[in-house]
């Protein structure tokens, strides 16, 4: 039977699913006031259509392949404008899953690193790289959204970019002496296909790490960033000082937090570990990006070799939620809102948790970016009446 409570939060959702398990009333970001700065400019975008709202995702496979992401970016698109794409990676060429947004190939001649693997500060922004040192080296990349300005992430050493547009006009060569790390590319007009190719300086061997491409358009509005590794845990994405040098020159305003669900599937795994690694991240941050807001999500309940209850996945939460709270930092707490340790037999029933009952199906995906969205919303609309008083 449906609370009063509970039709209210029904009739503000954005997604037209109702499932009776899941507690809409307690869908809501905790300690949202603390995030007033935020929803400030957030406000000033939409009233003045000028400016651009930054939000990093940042967590582990739920995050990397986009289907959770996806519906987030395009509902906050759609209230609050299209800045770009932002920030993608060749997922394909490095022999991983990626966003459906867009795509890459190459040749041969790439070798990738990621955050999950044992050779430390190879990777940058995304948790990933590739790298190779073959003159002549390819890269082809499309996209569904066209853009009109381009970051590329990469180190040289002693090689240069040749960059085409689709016609194979070259549009830029890029020097292989660029000390910032990133180099800003402006098309005259937009484009959605990119080839890439690398020539050396020189008759010596040369080498190039490729990190990202930061993608964006000429428009107001939101850029909404995924980045997630499959099998990481958070603190392997502070193995790597380049990770936050990128992630300072990206500056989002706001960074949401996923993790704990790879943390809890470890023998070994204890809350103050996992609080300590939280607090590390968090000091790092701050000293970084002082002024970036961050948002905290809690994992839902999930079994072992699909059969026993992980009550490590309780550890995870405490520790989140010991840091959010001694500190008053917002926190969306996805474990109450999905119904909890009982409600992920309806899950599954319903076509939303897969076989594994760790990861969700693409309507379950969609599920939880609508309900992140609904509660991200609610925020923001309680600052506005706020703000009016």
């Amino acid at each position: 039977m449906w609370s009063l409570n509970a039709q209210t939060a029904k009739d503000g959702m954005a997604s037209p699913d109702w499932y009776d398990y899941l507690k809409y009333e307690k869908n809501k970001i905790s300690n949202a006031d603390s995030l007033d700065a935020f929803w400030e400019k957030l406000y000033q975008v939409k009233k003045k259509q000028q400016g651009v709202v930054r939000i990093v995702h940042l967590g582990d496979s739920h995050i990397q392949a986009d289907w959770e992401t996806m519906p987030i970016r395009n509902l906050l698109r759609k209230q609050f404008g299209d800045a770009g794409r932002g920030l993608v990676f060749p997922f394909s060429m490095a022999g991983s899953n990626g966003s459906k947004s867009y795509d890459a190939e190459g040749d041969t001649n790439w070798v990738s690193y990621r955050c999950t693997g044992k050779t430390e500060s190879l990777f940058g922004i995304m948790g990933m790289s590739l790298s190779t040192s073959y003159g002549g080296s390819v890269m082809r990349f499309w996209s569904k959204e066209p853009f009109s300005k381009m970051r590329l992430f990469s180190r040289s050493h002693g090689m240069q970019w040749i960059v085409a547009d689709s016609s194979g006009s070259v549009c830029f060569e890029i020097p292989s002496a660029n000390d910032s790390g990133y180099s800003d590319l402006f098309f005259k007009v937009p484009v959605n296909k990119i080839f890439m190719t690398l020539m050396p300086d020189s008759v010596k061997l040369g080498a190039m790490d490729f990190y990202a491409m930061d993608l964006k358009n000429d428009s107001a509005g939101i850029i909404y960033d995924n980045i997630g590794v499959n099998g990481a845990q958070l603190k392997a994405f502070m193995k790597s000082p380049l990770f936050f040098q990128h992630l300072r020159v990206v500056n989002p305003d706001l960074l949401v937090v996923s993790f704990g669900v790879n943390e809890a599937q470890g023998r070994d795994f204890r809350v103050v570990d996992f609080h300590e690694d939280i607090s590390d991240m968090m000091r790092i941050l701050k000293k970084n990006l002082p002024a970036t807001k961050v948002i905290f999500t809690t994992p839902a309940f999930f079994y072992l070799r699909e059969k026993y209850k992980n009550l490590r996945l309780l550890g995870a939460r405490k520790a989140i939620q010991r840091f959010t709270k001694a500190y008053k930092i917002p926190e969306w707490d996805f474990y109450i809102v999905s119904g909890t340790d009982t409600s992920s037999t309806q899950w599954k029933r319903d076509g939303l948790l897969t076989r594994d009952t760790i990861h969700f199906t693409k309507k379950g995906y969609r599920l939880i970016g609508q309900l992140f969205f609904d509660a991200f919303n609610k925020g923001y609309t309680d600052y506005v009446a706020r703000r009016r008083e």
